[in-house]
C-alpha cells in the first residue's frame, strides 16, 4: 500500500490583495534555531478564494488537517511504543509535543474549542 504524503497544516494569519492574486502569510512546519516558527508566503489566484472571511475559511480547512496529523502520530507513537523503537518514539513524541502547541496556536487565533 502507498503511503499518502503528509501534508503540514498551516496556521494563515495575514493576506494582502495584489492585481490578481492574494499572498497569504502563514506559519507552518519550518522553525527556526530558537524553536520559533518562521513566517511564510504563498500567492493563489482570487478567483479561487473569495476574501469575505478569507483567513477564517483557510485556517477551518488548516485546522481539520491538524486535528488528522495529530490523530496519524498518536497511533505512529503508540506503535512505536509496542515495538519497543524508543528513539523512533522519543523523535515522534517531541514533534507531537510541537503540534500539540500549535494547535494551542490555532484556538488561541481562531477561538476554537476543540
Amino acid at each position: 500500500m502507498k503511503k499518502k504524503e503528509i501534508e503540514h497544516p498551516k496556521l494563515y494569519f495575514n493576506y494582502i490583495l495584489k492585481n490578481n492574486e492574494i499572498e497569504l502569510s502563514y506559519y507552518s512546519n519550518k522553525i527556526d534555531h530558537s524553536g520559533k516558527r518562521i513566517a511564510q508566503k504563498e500567492n493563489l489566484s482570487t478567483d479561487k478564494l473569495r476574501t469575505k472571511n478569507l483567513l477564517k475559511h483557510l485556517n477551518e480547512i488548516e485546522y481539520k488537517k491538524l486535528l488528522i496529523y495529530i490523530l496519524r502520530q498518536e497511533k505512529v507513537l503508540e506503535s512505536y511504543q509496542r515495538k519497543g523503537f524508543k528513539e523512533h518514539y522519543s523523535i515522534v513524541k517531541e514533534s507531537l509535543n510541537v503540534m500539540y502547541e500549535f494547535k494551542n496556536q490555532f484556538k488561541k487565533v481562531n477561538n476554537y474549542e476543540s
